[in-house]
């Protein structure tokens, strides 16, 4: 069969063989073998076509990695067996079926239902747009292509340096606000450390002032201790006239004495001095929660904020 250039058309009724035609044609485009094509009887069936190839570069890469001569037209041959193996050959030159399938869509197209998905593949399109212009051995193409790449390698580094500065003045802005934050709670060395042992006084109040009254009480009694020493310690200076070995005993007792004086003015002291603050207990809570908040926000788990 000889196609003309242009269109051409093959009319008959169902059953002429029309489709034959077709499938025969399929068979170079690199449709899988089957051995039902083959002429009942025949040990196996050849299809050969004569094609004047485009000219295109991709093509003539695969061409000539496969070792297959430039030339004017090209022979495509292929002979299916009934084991429905293939013998596939251009120009003598043997191919694999993958390889007649790469090959011949740069070639021939054959349009059935649903063929036009073929059109909706964006390689397609451009490969189809490339030809239709003559654009496949245009170097001004390639150098446009260079160029491009370089184009959006500099855009691409300038968007991510851009990102870098916003990011950066971000961050700035964000260590502001959180340096004026702190300032604004005008922390001080140790205050923490101070006011939470100011907290730990003034919660066990009731029982510090108990204890102290204690004291007081049994400083002040009939018999208090320091009169017990003052007593004892008189009866060692006789005693010590005799025998200094209880000279050291005496001196440890005096020492007692004052130190049970100095007490008894220190409780009283404090007993008269010291006073539960409801509202100042409620101010170091407050102050104190306001150092935990920010030791929560700023990661900080122990020390000063």
């Amino acid at each position: 069969m000889d196609f003309s250039k242009g269109m051409t058309v093959f009319t008959g009724e169902s059953g002429a063989g029309k489709s034959k035609i077709i499938e025969a044609v399929s068979y170079l485009e690199g449709r899988r073998a089957s051995a039902d094509d083959i002429r009942y009887g025949s040990s196996g069936a050849v299809i050969e076509g004569v094609f004047d190839f485009p000219v295109n570069d991709k093509l003539t890469s695969m061409l000539n990695s496969l070792g297959i001569v430039e030339d004017e037209l090209y022979i495509v041959r292929r002979e299916v067996m009934t084991s429905s193996k293939s013998l596939i050959k251009i120009n003598n030159q043997m191919i694999t079926l993958n390889n007649l399938k790469q090959i011949m869509e740069l070639v021939l197209s054959i349009h059935s239902q649903s063929s036009q998905a073929a059109v909706l593949q964006k390689s397609e399109q451009i490969e189809y747009l490339d030809r239709y212009i003559g654009l496949g051995k245009e170097s001004i193409f390639t150098e446009y292509q260079k160029h491009y790449k370089s184009y959006q390698s500099v855009k691409k580094r300038i968007e991510e340096l851009e990102y870098k500065d916003r990011n950066r003045l971000t961050q700035l802005e964000l260590l502001k606000m959180q340096q004026a934050e702190i300032s604004a709670l005008e922390l001080k060395e140790d205050e923490e450390e101070e006011l939470e042992q100011e907290l730990e006084f003034l919660s066990n109040y009731e029982n510090i002032h108990g204890a102290l009254s204690r004291i007081k009480a049994l400083l002040v009694s009939e018999y208090p201790p320091q009169g017990m020493l003052y007593d004892i310690n008189q009866s060692l200076d006789t005693v010590t006239k005799f025998d200094e070995s209880y000279t050291s005993y005496r001196d440890t007792l005096t020492d007692a004495y004052y130190l049970l004086t100095e007490l008894n003015t220190q409780v009283s002291n404090d007993l008269s001095s010291i006073d539960y603050d409801a509202e100042r207990l409620n101010s170091i809570q407050s102050r104190l929660n306001q150092f935990n908040q920010l030791k929560r926000k700023f990661t900080k788990t122990s020390g000063t904020p």
